[in-house]
Formats: C-alpha cells, sequence, structure tokens
C-alpha cells in the first residue's frame, strides 16, 4: 500500500502502511487511547495534489533567497527545518528566517484540550519518501501522554479563486498522507494537534518530532507540553455552523446506502464536537404530503435535502455522538425550509412529492421564494412547526430556535414574511429567532425603520445579527431580547479571523450564539469541491468531504481555538463567582484581581457605535499577532491556577467539593418561552486598565 500515516504505540507519522483496522484499533500506551476525533478524519482527499504552482499564485513577498546564515548549512543538508504560529500562514515560496530555523515546538493545553502545533520544511534540493515521527511524551517523573494524542497532518495548498480568471494558493486542508516529493526550492508545511487527555498528570512533558526522507540526513525539532491543573469548563454558549445537506451528497461522499450515510455523517459530527462546536443548523424540510385536503409534516422520514436521511435523524445523531447536548439551544432553519420548498410543493398537487433526482438543486432556485400568506400556507406551516415541537419534546432535543426566514435585509418581502411567520411560531408556543442581515454592512440599522424594527421584534426571542456594534447590543439588552450572531468575521481562510469570532468577539458582545455559513456548500452543482476554484468560484469548506471521513481545514482548527479562548475565560469567570460568594474575603481580593485581568483582555476587542465592529471589519484580527493570543490566554490560565490556590488555601475541600459539583448558572435567566436569556452586558465603555 505503499507510504502513509500509522498509528502505532509509540511513535505516530508517516510510515509503512498497517491494514485500514489497525490504523484505527492499534494499542496505543500511556493516559488513553487516541481521542474520536483523529479516528474519524479521512486520510487524504480523492484527488492528488497538483505538482504546478504557478509563481502567478503565491505572495511576491515571500520569493527571495534563504539568510546567508542558514544557507551552508542547508545547501549541506538538503533542507531547513522551521517552526512559527500556526496562526501565519505558510506558502509554498515561504523562506525561513534565522529565528525560525531549527525553533523547539511549544505549547501548554490544559486537560482534555486540543492544541496546534506547525512546522514545515524548506527544500533546497529536491527530497523523496519524507516522514514524521513524534515520541511520547514524558515529564521527569516518567509519566507518558502516548504518541496516539498527537495528530500529525501534512498541509495541502489550495486553489482560491479571487475572479473568474486569476487564482492563489493558499494552505488549506490537513491530511494525512504520504509527502513522496518537496521540489526544490518550495517549503512544505507539517500540522501537529496535540491533545491532553483529562487524567493527564499536570506538567511539562518532552519529545521530539523527527523528520527523515529518503535522499537527505535526518533532522529534529523538539517538542515541550505543558498539561495545566484544570479541566475547561464546557460552553455555554451555542456554538454552531450551517451545514447544507442536499442530492451532491449522495454517492459522491456519503456512501450508497443509508447505514453508510448515518455512519459518515457521525464521523462529521464527531469531528464537529472535538472542535468545540455545540450545535449544527440544518435546512432540511420534513416530507410534507396532503392527502383529503389535510397537509402533513413527517420528520422522522427523509424529505427534501438527503433521500436517506431525515431532520429527526441528524438530531438524534447529534446527541448520539454527543455534538448537541440537551441544555445547550441551537438554531434550525427547519422552518424555512418549509417556506422555500417543502410546503409548496406538498401544496402543489396531493400525495405529489418530488424526488432528490429533480429538486434540491443550489442553483435551481425557482422555487426559492417567501410565498404569500395564504390560509393553505400558514395552516401547513402552523402544522410543521406544531410536529416540530412535539417531537422535540418527546425525545428531549436540545431547545430549538426556529427560524423562518434567511436574511430580512434582503427585501421588503423578507421583511414582511419575517413579521407575519415569528408571529405564527409564537402562537404555536415555539422559540423564534430571525437573522437580521442588511445590504449596508457598515450600518445595517439604517435600512430598518422604526416600525420595520417593532413588527419584526414583536414576536421574536432571539435576535440573529449578520453584523454588530455597540448600538446592537445595547439596544437588544433594552429590549430583553437575546442576542446571537452570525457571519461576523469568521471565513474558512482565515485562522485568525475565525479565532477572534468564536472567542473574543462573543466575549465582548455577550452573544449567546455563534453561527457561521457553512460547514460544507460548493460553489456550483457542476463543481468538485477540490476544483471549483477553476471555474472562479469559491464554496465554503470548514472540511472537506473523503470517502473515508473529514478533512478538517486550518479554518476549523481557527474556529476551536476561538471556543477554548472563551472556555478558559467561562472557567475564570466560573471560580470568581464562586470565590466572590464564599465569604472570604482574600478571596475576594484575588476574584476582583482575576477580574480585572479578564477585563483587560476582552476589552483588547472594539466594539464601535454605528460602524461594523466584526473583527474583520476591524481589521482587529489580522493585525493581532498570534503570539498575543496565545500571551492572553496564559494570563487567563494563571489567573485560573491562582484561585485555585487561593481557595485551596482557605476552603475546606469537603465545602469546595460540594460548590464545585454545581453548575454555576453563568448569569443565564430561563425565559418563559423556553430559551435561556444572558443578564445584560456590563461596562460596554470600560476600557482596559493601565496597570
Amino acid at each position: 500500500m505503499g507510504d502513509m500515516f500509522i498509528l502505532t504505540g509509540r511513535r505516530i507519522g508517516f510510515g509503512t502502511a498497517a491494514p485500514a483496522a489497525a490504523l484505527l484499533l492499534a494499542t496505543v500506551t500511556g493516559a488513553t487511547a487516541a481521542p474520536a476525533s483523529f479516528r474519524v478524519q479521512g486520510a487524504t482527499c480523492p484527488y492528488p495534489e497538483s505538482e504546478t504552482l504557478p509563481p502567478a499564485w503565491d505572495r511576491p513577498a515571500e520569493a527571495g533567497a534563504l539568510p546567508a546564515v542558514l544557507a551552508e548549512s542547508a545547501r549541506a543538508k538538503g533542507y531547513v527545518l522551521f517552526s512559527r504560529h500556526y496562526q501565519e500562514l505558510i506558502f509554498p515560496r515561504t523562506i525561513p528566517d534565522a529565528a525560525d530555523a531549527g525553533a523547539p515546538l511549544r505549547c501548554f493545553l490544559a486537560q482534555g484540550e486540543f492544541e496546534p502545533l506547525t512546522f514545515s520544511v524548506h527544500a533546497v534540493r529536491e527530497l523523496t519518501s519524507v516522514r514524521v515521527e513524534v515520541d511520547d511524551l514524558l515529564d521527569s517523573a516518567g509519566n507518558r501522554i502516548a504518541a496516539g494524542n498527537i495528530d500529525v497532518r501534512a498541509v495541502r495548498y489550495h486553489p482560491k479563486a479571487l475572479s473568474e480568471t486569476r487564482s492563489k494558493v493558499y494552505p488549506k486542508i490537513l491530511e494525512r498522507r504520504p509527502v513522496e516529493r518537496v521540489a526544490a526550492g518550495t517549503t512544505r508545511q507539517f500540522w501537529l494537534t496535540v491533545f491532553a487527555p483529562a487524567d493527564a498528570v499536570p506538567g511539562v512533558y518532552t519529545s521530539a518530532v523527527r523528520f527523515t526522507c529518503g535522499n537527505a540526513e535526518p533532522g529534529a525539532l523538539a517538542l515541550n507540553v505543558r498539561v495545566l491543573p484544570f479541566e475547561l469548563r464546557k460552553a455555554d454558549v451555542s456554538f454552531g455552523v450551517y451545514w447544507a445537506v442536499d442530492k451532491r451528497s449522495k454517492g459522491r461522499y456519503w456512501g450508497e446506502s443509508r447505514a453508510a450515510a448515518l455512519a459518515m455523517v457521525k464521523k462529521h459530527m464527531i469531528l464537529l464536537r472535538d472542535h468545540g462546536l455545540n450545535g449544527i443548523d440544518l435546512g432540511i424540510s420534513p416530507k410534507f404530503t396532503k392527502s383529503d385536503g389535510v397537509v402533513h409534516a413527517d420528520y422522522a422520514e427523509a424529505g427534501l435535502g438527503h433521500s436517506w436521511i431525515s431532520y429527526a435523524d441528524f438530531v438524534r445523531a447529534g446527541l448520539e455522538t454527543g455534538l448537541l447536548s440537551r441544555e445547550v439551544p441551537v438554531s434550525t432553519f427547519t422552518p424555512w425550509s418549509m417556506l422555500t420548498y417543502g410546503i409548496r410543493y406538498a401544496l402543489r398537487k396531493e400525495g405529489d412529492y418530488p424526488s432528490l433526482g429533480t429538486l434540491g438543486s443550489s442553483r435551481d432556485r425557482s422555487g426559492w421564494k417567501y410565498p404569500g400568506s395564504t390560509p393553505d400556507m400558514d395552516a401547513a406551516f402552523r402544522c410543521g412547526v406544531r410536529e416540530l415541537l412535539r417531537l422535540a419534546r418527546a425525545e428531549r432535543w436540545p431547545p430549538l430556535v426556529l427560524t423562518p426566514i434567511d436574511g430580512t435585509g434582503n427585501s421588503e418581502a423578507h421583511k414582511r414574511a419575517a413579521a407575519h411567520f415569528l408571529k405564527l411560531i409564537k402562537e404555536e408556543g415555539g422559540t423564534s429567532g430571525v437573522t437580521i442581515n442588511s445590504l449596508n454592512k457598515t450600518n445595517g440599522e439604517r435600512q430598518y425603520d422604526d416600525a420595520e424594527r417593532r413588527a419584526i421584534d414583536r414576536h421574536l426571542d432571539v435576535r440573529i445579527y449578520e453584523w454588530v456594534d455597540r448600538g446592537v447590543v445595547e439596544r437588544t439588552a433594552r429590549a430583553g431580547k437575546t442576542l446571537w450572531l452570525y457571519n461576523c468575521g469568521a471565513d474558512d481562510w482565515s485562522i485568525v479571523n475565525c479565532r477572534t469570532a468564536y472567542g473574543l468577539q462573543i466575549l465582548r458582545t455577550g452573544a449567546r450564539g455563534y453561527y457561521q455559513f457553512a460547514y460544507q456548500w460548493p460553489a456550483s452543482d457542476a463543481d468538485d469541491a477540490y476544483h471549483e476554484a477553476e471555474t472562479g468560484e469559491n464554496g465554503r469548506w470548514y472540511a472537506y468531504p473523503s470517502p473515508d471521513g473529514p478533512l478538517p481545514t486550518l479554518a476549523l482548527e481557527g474556529i476551536r481555538e476561538g471556543i477554548d479562548d472563551y472556555r478558559y475565560v467561562l472557567t475564570l469567570r466560573e471560580l470568581i463567582s464562586e470565590c466572590r460568594t464564599c465569604g472570604h474575603a482574600a478571596l475576594h481580593d484575588a476574584a476582583e484581581r482575576a477580574e480585572q485581568v479578564a477585563n483587560d483582555i476582552v476589552f483588547q476587542l472594539p466594539l464601535r457605535r454605528g460602524v461594523n465592529s466584526t473583527p474583520a471589519n476591524t481589521g482587529f484580527a489580522a493585525q493581532t499577532p498570534g503570539p498575543t493570543f496565545d500571551i492572553w490566554r496564559m494570563q487567563i490560565a494563571r489567573e485560573i491556577m491562582r484561585l485555585q490556590a487561593a481557595r485551596a488555601a482557605v476552603w475546606p475541600a469537603a465545602a469546595r467539593g460540594a460548590r464545585e459539583s454545581r453548575l454555576e448558572d453563568g448569569g443565564w435567566r430561563i425565559a418563559a418561552c423556553g430559551t435561556r436569556r444572558p443578564a445584560p452586558p456590563a461596562a460596554l465603555d470600560r476600557q482596559p486598565s493601565t496597570r
């Protein structure tokens, strides 16, 4: 089978292939076996990577010669190993600096956390049969974290369409595949994901990343990992993605049977779960039928969107895999799918429901228009909402935020439809949400007059904004609504934008949900996921499909880092709340200091009035170096450890254990409509201290 990545008890990396089962089930020494998300990920794209990388596709600034201090040793060895922060993009023509060469790989992480590291090889002459291995991690006392907890992948460069005639190669996809060749004068990046098992002993662990190839002497980089003495709290915010599921998935990547399709869906859900997400939004309609003049909605039957898998199948799979929980609300665009196609075709002719072969196209949007309100349409919509809520209660699904309209700012008809169908959702006892977008991305509120806002707000529980500024946060809080965000800065080509959107932005605005379009969305029906840039279009891909499992992208890694940023602050804030209420002066003072540290970090992110303040729009994400994010996170970690130590010194262990067993409410109020609303955000005008 040639060379590929293998998983063994001692090392993980490129090597001689083992049988497929052995890749998943090999015995691993150490704290625990490899995490599930490593085992479900695909190995490689179904198409070979092009060896031709036109110079016009690379950044001109990356071209140049090796620094003189590196040139002589590099010529003798044939290559240079170097490392940079994972948020810095590495291109095929990236040239290492002297400070990067041979630099050790270092990271810190909490118990149960994943953390990325990256290094690259710049080939002075052509390299063949490249192999990367990582030993078990060991601390000074002999404690071990097995090498199976380190996933090693090669970064695949992928063309990004800039126009119909121009593309540019970007680092994009993470593959566990052989690198047979690194051409002279080019650079290849490798990506390591380290996992600290929940039972890992805190401390500093060391290992080595070993690099070998068939025609040059071996090399190595030191690997140092610090495991912190705490676990992070689970996110209490709804962090999700929109997942476009339709006929394009059938057969191409999902298999040719219902069982195979469900198995692949669960692999994707495990990947999303282990990247910190706890929500997924699917535009899948129930199967509507009409008999004797009455419309019926069945969520257990495969409806439009996928011929084998129903909406209920997806929710059940989400609960089974742990992606979804019964406590955190999730958005659902099912009411939107009902209106745009499901009900329309059920009403067209009794018993007539379209097959996937004739409908489900992303480009065939002739039916994707919001219908006017008619008695038949309203009755069918109520039926769909009523049955969805009944099934959710019966099977204890997560709280659902029902969204009937995609983008109220798209047209005047969208605004009117939102006001009408939100009212129907509320009358059926549902929790309502709507995506509020605007053609004016600088100040979207100008597109809505007071009467329009009141009409939409009257029956609205969750405002899901596509832009954010200080006014959005203040007005949402004053209205007693819950603030969610979508498409506010993240994109599938940028690690740092994704990290900031899912992390600091949520902390800064107090939003209780963030959803991004889209987990997977091809640019057109005719395009393949891997070749669509040739048409001048880009789809949306946070993980690419492959026959054996999902392939993560750098952007998905950025999402996980952002959610972990949020979880670090959440963990600290829960400790602060605990220490403030214990009645001990020293703990109260320590809590005040910790809160100041957290606020100083969170308020680095600008939130302006009247100006779209997403991290991408303000330039904050691009202007903030990766190591700065790590410094902020370590400052939070230190405060967590300080509060832990202070608490241990003054609080009896028995009482502390009793308090730790109770989850703090974190500012949530339970609303009558069934969703959880946050307390109003505090101190929007606060500035970082000058301490």
